[in-house]
């Protein structure tokens, strides 16, 4: 359950939210989740509860899951026949198909899920990939950062915003990277973003897709193995065998390389202002981006 909800008032929205469709909201179960509040009622439904003022992405999520499964792409499923999103007290209210049962799945498996969403047609309609919006909102007035770490933060999100634009340039829908064409991208690619089903990959969450350069998603799993060791050597290889591309190779991946680790870092520094237990991982992300640390592969980083 997130800070915003608890008690009565959690309870107060759901059973509201399953006014309007007809759902019985006794024997709701909630599942664990550190974005937002989500319930599975019996029958294999799942009520979710955004944060305030959401609404537009609850609305672009809800869009891009009928999308994919129009395409046929295994992801999460909105319920049919039921008209979402909606708002109970400023709370975005969306209704979903239970996942089906899955396990970890393996960098190979994420690579042929990649794969397959970056072959699709994205619809026009779908929002275009902004990788460095968003940075001082999320830095807000957090205590865990002193006046020169905001200095060189901001320098530092300047400097990488100049690169995005030169490569990226605004004015282009569809930028090209080495005639590489934009497509649907995950947007958060990471190792639990894809679940392994008996029927293959499933992707887990959707709410970051996009128009982008395929590159941001497979940044990720080399990330994961180059500057992080979450990765093996060969699983890492697994990876590339699948997608058939190694994104070490192309160009521009040092600059994706780079904002990914900022925004891993700035989001590390977000949760920390609400978890003071998460201060030192943010600490230490910051001082690796600052070469106080060394080189890659750092040690010492922990999923949040």
């Amino acid at each position: 359950m997130t800070a915003q909800l608890a008690g009565n008032g959690i309870l107060s929205i759901l059973r509201t939210a399953c006014l309007s469709p007809g759902l019985e909201a006794s024997g709701a179960e909630l599942i664990p989740s550190g974005s937002h509040n989500a319930y599975r009622l019996p029958g294999g439904l799942v009520i979710r509860i955004d944060r305030l003022g959401e609404l537009s992405a609850a609305q672009r999520e809800v869009e891009t899951a009928r999308w994919l499964a129009a395409s046929g792409m295994a992801a999460p499923q909105v319920v049919t026949g039921i008209p979402q999103p909606i708002e109970v007290g400023g709370h975005p209210i969306t209704y979903w198909r239970e996942l089906p049962p899955h396990g970890p799945a393996t960098p190979a498996d994420r690579a042929i899920a990649l794969r397959d969403l970056h072959d699709l047609t994205p619809p026009p309609s779908m929002g275009r990939l902004d990788p460095l919006a968003g940075i001082t909102e999320e830095l807000g007035s957090t205590p865990i950062l002193t006046a020169e770490d905001r200095v060189w933060i901001l320098d530092h999100l300047a400097e990488l915003r100049g690169r995005w634009a030169a490569v990226f340039p605004m004015d282009r829908k569809h930028a090209l990277l080495n005639s590489q064409p934009w497509c649907a991208v995950h947007g958060q690619a990471w190792r639990t973003s894809v679940g392994a089903t008996a029927d293959g990959p499933l992707l887990l969450d959707v709410a970051h897709v996009a128009i982008g350069p395929p590159d941001w998603d497979l940044v990720p799993a080399a990330i994961e193995c180059f500057s992080l060791g979450w990765l093996t050597g060969g699983e890492y290889r697994g990876f590339c065998d699948e997608y058939r591309t190694d994104v070490v190779r192309r160009p521009g991946f040092y600059l994706l390389r780079d904002i990914r680790e900022f925004r891993m870092t700035t989001r590390a520094i977000r949760a920390a202002a609400t978890d003071p237990a998460l201060t030192p991982q943010a600490r230490h992300r910051l001082a690796c981006l600052r070469g106080d640390v060394g080189p890659r592969r750092w040690p010492g980083w922990e999923p949040i």
